[in-house]
């Protein structure tokens, strides 16, 4: 089971009932989206796909984009609490960097394919998804800026966390352009925390 799947299983549950019928149109339409893109997929597709009636695909979702919403929140929560989560529970800035960047670039592994079709469609600006990716990026700032202050005792500059933000969503689309290995998220994640690293330990040549 991938992680996405893990993560859908423990919000929704899997057992029989309304919740298990919402869980199985989410976790089928990862898959639709995954490889068809989500522009492709119809309603009817997803309803095939998942074995459901269309009164039950509309007794959760109002539309294809409901769904496409839910399983993007679902990704985005995860992994800004991953973050806020490993920022509150340590003192050590590197220790939260290097475990929120495992979970996140893990992703771009075992759900290559739906994170992918999730973040060309939350790029588009009149997407539904596109407000929700702009709380996601906040939400990280929020949590660089958190880890600025253990490090530095000092605020992190709004610019520099939104620079820093759109650097690591720029190697996440390079990243997902590709098949990455190990290798390559390695690197990543390396680069990544070193661009934090940098920005940390010259904070006051910053603004």
């Amino acid at each position: 089971m991938t992680p996405l799947r893990a993560r859908l299983r423990d919000a929704l549950g899997d057992t029989v009932g309304r919740g298990h019928a919402r869980a199985r149109i989410l976790a089928t339409a990862i898959d639709t989206f995954a490889e068809h893109g989500v522009a492709a997929v119809r309603v009817e597709d997803i309803i095939v796909a998942a074995e459901v009636s269309r009164r039950t695909f509309y007794q959760h979702f109002a539309h294809k984009l409901a769904v496409v919403h839910a399983l993007f929140e679902l990704v985005t929560q995860h992994l800004a609490q991953t973050f806020a989560a490993a920022v509150a529970r340590t003192t050590d800035p590197r220790a939260a960097i290097d475990e929120a960047l495992d979970v996140y670039l893990e992703l771009h592994r075992t759900d290559r394919d739906i994170v992918r079709a999730l973040l060309e469609e939350s790029l588009r600006a009149d997407s539904p998804l596109y407000p929700l990716r702009v709380r996601f990026r906040r939400d990280i700032m929020r949590g660089l800026d958190a880890m600025f202050a253990v490090a530095t005792r000092r605020a992190l500059d709004p610019m520099v966390g939104l620079a820093l933000v759109s650097a690591v969503e720029g190697i996440s689309r390079e990243l997902l352009a590709g098949t990455p290995s190990r290798r390559e998220l390695a690197r990543a994640k390396a680069v990544i925390a070193g661009l934090i690293a940098l920005i940390a330990a010259h904070g006051k040549e910053l603004p």
